[in-house]
Order: structure tokens, then sequence, then C-alpha cells
């Protein structure tokens, strides 16, 4: 099976448009996972259902939370039957594993967690989230880009959708240029190199991890990069975070005890 990122992938045999391209302009030609309108419908109430419970009565947490799974699982179809579709042609894209992983780690979590999502304008070979960030917000989800505000301080978090002005910053990439902050409670964040233990190497700037260290109310955080980028240690030093999670062309890794471990 051969896993490619989409940004340099030369197979038309399925494509993803970027951000305001549209089917008839994009000049490829491509099939598409068709959603129902009835099962988006359906996923909804079950989501929509687990808050009313939850608020509702004190003692129905379980209840709650098995709704919202199921409403996890209902929206996420139409991504793993993509998934399906492109594994039986022995092609699968680095971006259709992130969306499985993150909906996996949002299903199999505190699934109200997934509201605000950050993540990172792609930056030279870095992995592309824009897609998976247009079908979090097709699903209710808010996505937000980080801020560089000062150097050697921590990062703030603006929304982000089609539509809102951006400016350029450091190394030119794009940040909303306006707006409130908003507080995350997931964070994709791309990778150069991550180790054994979860921690990442980035471009050396060191946002990323003051940031977390100054947030009271710790994100879920998931890293993203290739499997080659897996090394033994990255020698991290005290003020150094680690991932929650990393996803990799291979899999979903989770962090307990202070070591990676497979899904």
């Amino acid at each position: 099976m051969q896993v490619t990122s989409l940004l340099s992938r030369e197979e038309p045999v399925h494509h993803h448009h970027g951000e305001g391209e549209t089917c008839t302009s994009c000049g490829v030609e491509h099939s598409h996972t068709q959603v129902q309108l009835k099962q988006t419908l359906v996923g909804v109430v079950f989501v929509l259902n687990s808050f009313i419970v939850d608020w509702a009565f004190p003692s129905g947490h379980a209840v709650a939370a098995a709704s919202g799974f199921v409403g996890a699982l209902i929206l996420g179809i139409p991504i793993l039957r993509t998934a399906i579709k492109d594994l039986r042609l022995g092609l699968l894209s680095i971006n259709e594993l992130v969306a499985i992983a993150v909906l996996a780690a949002f299903a199999s979590g505190d699934y109200k967690t997934a509201g605000v999502v950050a993540f990172c304008w792609p930056y030279r070979n870095e992995y592309d989230a824009r897609f998976l960030a247009r079908r979090l917000r097709d699903r209710g989800a808010v996505t937000a880009l980080p801020v560089v505000v000062a150097p050697r301080t921590p990062l703030v978090f603006r929304e982000w959708h089609p539509g809102v002005r951006l400016a350029r910053g450091v190394y030119e990439i794009p940040y909303p240029a306006e707006g409130p902050a908003v507080r995350p409670e997931n964070v994709l964040v791309p990778m150069n190199a991550f180790d054994e233990a979860g921690f990442r190497l980035g471009y050396g700037g060191g946002f990323f991890d003051r940031t977390l260290a100054a947030l009271v109310d710790r994100p879920r955080v998931i890293g993203v990069a290739y499997e080659l980028a897996r090394i033994p240690t990255i020698h991290p030093q005290p003020w150094d975070i680690p991932m929650d999670f990393v996803v990799t062309e291979r899999g979903v890794y989770v962090r307990r005890d202070g070591r990676l471990h497979g899904r």
C-alpha cells in the first residue's frame, strides 16, 4: 500500500480541494464520497442529545457519553468510507489517516472537547490540516490558527475559516489579522521529528512549548509526522512538552507512563 501526502501525490484517483476551490475549477477528474443528509441529521441529533442529557440530568453522564460517542461515529462514516475505498485501491493519504485518528481520539475521549480545534497553516512539507479543518467545521467545530504576538511569548489562537482576513507573520506563515482570542480544546501540531517519549522537534522557536505551559486548562495535543521522523530521543529539556497522541502513516500512538504506545 502506498501512503502519500496530498501535497506530493500525483495519482488523480482521488482529489481534495483547497480552501475556496470548487469541482469545476480544480481541473482534476475525481470521485466524491456522498454525504447523506439523513445520516448527518441523525448524527447531529445524537450529539445534541448528549449535551441536553448532560445538562438536564446530573446523573446521566453515562447516557450522554454513549449518545455523543454514537453521534461522533455516525458523523465520521463518510471519512471512513473514503479511507476504505482508498485502501482497496492501495492508496491512502496521510490527511485521511489523521482525520480517522482525530475522530477516534475525540470519540474515545471526551468528545465534547472537540469544540475548538487549533491547527497550523502548512509550512514547507508539513502536514496540511486545512482539509481536516474543513470537515470538522462541517460538523460544528470551531477552527483556529496560532498568532505570534511577540518574540519569546506564548502564542494566542484566533478563530479562522475561509473569509477571515489573513496577514503574514514569522516565516511568512499566514495568521488571522484580527478577531478575539479563543481557547482550543485540541491542538494539531506538525513535527519535524518525535521520539519514543512523545516529545517533538519543531523549528526551534519554542512557541508551542511556552504556550502549552502557560495554559491553565491544557488542551489535547496531537502531533502529526511521518514514521521516518521517529528517533530514540530528542534529549528533551525541562521546558519541553510531550504530545498526548502522535499520528503517522503507520497509525496512532498514545502517550502513557512516559512512553508512546500503539493503539
